[in-house]
């Protein structure tokens, strides 16, 4: 393996402290954290050795060299803390510079900003006794120094008991602010708001600081996921203090909608109640609501008679936590529309969505409507701090960065043909399929010497394990060494249903390599998965316990859960057409802060069995986000951003070769590019999508020439006789149309309706384009095939015309069409599709080379097969017509 693919999982942290000795300075001290990693165990490493010294060294130097600061190191210390659990056990964790900075500032040190380094940055005006005494403080669990750490301070606690003046105040981070800010604008002039924000920002604590911002008086908070009430709960008390008298309210149990006993009868009453005096009595308060126990009651189409007083409150804020999951179904919707219907005299009900996928609900919404603040803006905030900030805690520096490695088992297992499915994708059902001792179902009898719930192909299973574990210091899998089983302690595993997890887990048990892990199987063990509280609690019991585990999940623990020992996650169950929404939450389980065993998560990885779904899930995130609509050009710079922060690499040869733009957009429109060269270019996935519908008025004049030159070709079996119009669309129009079909028709103001009408006229019109295109597109792979260059050399179409020799130019092109005319087509085409179809042409050309001559000539007939007869005058002989003249001439093969 090569070393520098996984390494950094976790790493030590470290204090230091340092003064600049110059008068500006005099009296400040540099409160700072550095990460690094260390062959040492911590008990090697103690305050102020060598080893920590020179790890501060390294960190501070980072901003102080360039300007030329002289500095003193004065102290430096691991951040190492440990802390007692609720159930009296002890753990090790880790703590940064702004839990010391915390004490230091209830304590009633100043705080000052330099600008030493060109930047500004935090200092505090301590000596370094007390600045060392305040990191004894975060080691000891206090948030304030004592009387005695104080004595002698100059500082308001120098007269006795410590300064505590200042309580706790959750302070913002500025896209946190910004949210509030344009969601009071939306609020201002519409009833409904999405924020379309990841995992770790913060929804929660936001959401309560927007509501305590706009006064909402009636609140209610509906979740597909009870779970994360205890969230929701604990983040209560640190935006509404005593003084705020607001009520946090849910009932005693959030029931399930499938089930009602007389006892939940009794508490729904109960809870009716307590909605109904708080109403009266004027007190604002937020209720918690399951949407399974909405979508219960006989009001929303369900069986139990309950919620009643909920479904008639005349809520300020209806708040949809995880707003992709549960809301959709008829169930959901009916929940929807009683909770935000207005009654007469009632304001309109404002609705605040929650989700960090909210794929489904984006054709919802406009751009206006929409706050986003996603993985990239996330890492891209967090190296932006580091270059404003320099030296200062970074708020974002405890979020993981998250690589994606993907491996194909096509070429690794030796009865992978088995387990292709209709698109030529890994099919991980077919793989992990279980003997159910059902002949029709099974297709055969079952064997005597497997059992029900066995693996069908049991082989191969353990060929993939013995794959994945195998001791080799050149294998690019993550249990290959000892080194990468030590990064990969606890990982979260996705099979393809609950009997297969039951069978992996039992095989998981016998394998000489996994035996040594704890394995968890929430997924259960039998037909149905574990409840959700029970999974969560299972799994962190397990890592409690044992030193390495790993979780098996058809499902569970996919969403709304934070298990920060978790370094990686196996990605073993979907399909090519795996949907981009739970594919995204499940990989970014793992990238969820923390410190485990006195060390800081720093990166972690999702490992994908199926290269081609990975990269159709980027692409789909990447088309569904606002920043993709328009030109290919800002696509592209959005996924360059994606790849940049979170690298995808594949396996390869040397090693794990990351994606860059070009080779993912290849790669991503494999498919497209299939159709294209069996079409021979008589396809219209060659053309760019919005050709001919916006068009400036150079492209319409360049239509005319067309039109004058050339005569339209229509696509085999399409006989629409279609003209193109004078009239296109400008790209604003364009992006108009595209934002109209994000909003119910009711919603959409005349010129959003008219501009969707032109699209879909212009949409009509686009063919005729294609037609006169389609002309010169058919000739494009004989070219491509007998370019002079290397076949592994891609031939984009604007190099193309050089590389084309005049006389075959003039052989096969129309008459009428120059190169000039062409280069200026190029606006039309889609670049990726046609570099990509003619380099797959130029390999199966290399590829028929190499094959002995009978096998080559069928080899290039086959090829030969796709390219279609440019005009009347070239005729390209099909191979069986050649083959059976020379059949009935010199003889030999047929």
């Amino acid at each position: 393996m090569r070393d520098n693919v996984y390494a950094g999982t976790m790493q030590y942290n470290l204090i230091y402290i340092f003064e600049i000795p110059d008068d500006a300075h005099k009296g400040y001290l540099k409160i700072g954290e550095h990460h690094f990693d260390s062959a040492s165990s911590y008990k090697q490493l103690p305050p102020n050795c060598d080893e920590l010294n020179a790890q501060a060294r390294i960190r501070i130097d980072q901003y102080t060299k360039t300007a030329l600061v002289r500095y003193n190191l004065l102290h430096t210390e691991m951040a190492r803390v440990q802390v007692k659990l609720l159930d009296g056990t002890v753990e090790n964790s880790s703590f940064s510079d702004h839990d010391v900075q915390e004490v230091l500032d209830r304590s009633g040190f100043d705080v000052h900003k330099f600008y030493d380094t060109g930047k500004d940055s935090e200092w505090y005006k301590v000596d370094l006794r007390r600045a060392v005494a305040a990191i004894g403080a975060v080691k000891d669990g206090r948030n304030v120094l004592t009387a005695e750490e104080m004595a002698g301070s100059s500082v308001p606690g120098e007269t006795g008991l410590p300064f505590e003046g200042k309580n706790t105040v959750i302070k913002l981070r500025d896209e946190q602010k910004r949210c509030i800010e344009k969601t009071k604008a939306v609020f201002s002039r519409s009833d409904r708001m999405l924020w379309d924000c990841k995992m770790r920002f913060g929804k929660t604590v936001t959401a309560y600081s927007l509501i305590k911002k706009m006064n909402f008086q009636k609140v209610i908070v509906v979740t597909h996921r009870p779970a994360v009430v205890d969230g929701w709960r604990s983040d209560f008390r640190l935006i509404f203090n005593e003084k705020d008298d607001r009520a946090f309210v849910t009932k005693a149990n959030i029931m399930e909608g499938d089930r009602f006993t007389d006892a939940d009868a009794s508490i729904d009453a109960e809870n009716d109640r307590e909605l109904q005096n708080l109403s009266k009595s004027g007190k604002s308060f937020i209720y918690f609501a399951s949407m399974q126990d909405l979508r219960g009651s006989v009001l929303a189409g369900g069986k139990f008679n309950k919620n009643k007083a909920v479904f008639a409150m005349d809520w300020d804020l209806i708040i949809y936590d995880e707003a992709h999951e549960g809301t959709q179904t008829e169930l959901g919707l009916s929940v929807q529309t009683l909770l935000e219907q207005k009654n007469d005299g009632e304001k309109p009900k404002k609705v605040l969505q929650l989700s960090g996928t909210p794929y489904n609900l984006l054709n919802q919404y406009t751009d206006d409507n929409v706050f986003q603040w996603d993985y990239v803006m996330e890492q891209q905030a967090k190296q932006l701090w580091e270059k404003q900030h320099p030296g200062d805690h970074n708020p974002y520096a405890d979020l993981p960065e998250l690589k994606i490695c993907t491996f194909d088992l096509r070429n690794k297992l030796a009865g992978s043909y088995r387990y292709e499915d209709e698109n030529v994708a890994f099919n991980f059902r077919e793989f992990f399929r279980t003997w159910t001792g059902d002949p029709k179902r099974d297709f055969r009898a079952l064997p005597v010497d497997v059992n029900v719930g066995d693996f069908v192909h049991a082989d191969d299973v353990w060929a993939f394990l013995n794959l994945i574990s195998a001791e080799s210091e050149s294998s690019n899998y993550p249990f290959s060494t000892k080194e990468f089983r030590d990064m990969f302690r606890h990982t979260f595993w996705i099979l393809p249903g609950v009997k297969e997890a039951r069978a992996f887990s039992a095989m998981l048990k016998k394998h000489p390599c996994f035996r040594e892990y704890e394995i968890v199987n929430v997924a259960g063990d039998g037909d149905v998965e574990k409840p959700y509280d029970d999974a969560l609690a299972e799994v962190r019991e397990a890592i409690k316990s044992h030193d390495r585990t790993i979780t098996l999940s058809c499902g569970k623990l996919t969403t709304g859960v934070t298990v920060k020992e978790w370094t990686g996650v196996m990605l073993l169950s979907g399909s090519s057409s795996t949907g981009a929404a739970g594919y995204m939450q499940t990989i970014f389980r793992v990238q969820s802060a923390g410190s485990v065993n006195g060390k800081q998560k720093m990166v972690c990885y999702a490992f994908d069995f199926a290269p081609d779904r990975a990269l159709k899930v980027i692409a789909e995130v990447h088309r569904l986000k606002r920043s993709a609509v328009g030109t290919d050009d800002t696509g592209r710079v959005g996924l360059g951003e994606f790849l940049n922060f979170c690298p995808v690499l594949s396996e390869a040869e040397t090693g794990m070769e990351p994606y860059d733009v070009p080779k993912m957009m290849r790669q991503l429109k494999k498919i497209t590019v299939d159709a294209a060269v069996k079409s021979g270019f008589d396809d219209d996935s060659i053309y760019k999508a919005d050709a001919g519908i916006v068009m400036d008025k150079d492209k319409l004049n360049l239509v005319d020439i067309l039109k004058n030159r050339l005569n339209p070709q229509k696509k085999a079996k399409k006989q629409t006789a279609v003209d193109v119009n004078r009239q296109g669309l400008t790209q604003e129009e364009y992006k108009k149309a595209q934002d109209a079909k994000r909003k119910p028709r009711r919603e959409r103001t005349p010129e959003e309706q008219e501009a969707l009408e032109r699209e879909k006229e212009m949409k009509k019109q686009q063919q005729g384009l294609f037609d006169l295109l389609r002309s010169v597109s058919i000739r494009l792979p004989l070219l491509i095939f007998g370019t002079a260059t290397d076949f592994d050399e891609s031939i984009r179409l604007a190099e193309f015309v050089d590389k084309v020799d005049e006389a075959s130019w003039q052989e096969f092109m129309p008459k009428e069409l120059d190169k000039q005319l062409f280069l200026k087509l190029l606006v039309f085409y889609d670049e990726d599709v046609i570099e990509g179809a003619g380099m797959r042409i130029r390999r199966m050309a290399k590829a028929a080379d190499e094959l002995m001559p009978t096998r080559r000539v069928m080899k290039i007939a086959e090829i030969f097969s796709y390219f279609k007869n440019p005009a009347k005058e070239t005729v390209l002989t099909p191979w069986r017509v050649v083959n059976m003249h020379m059949g009935d001439t010199i003889g030999g093969y047929n």
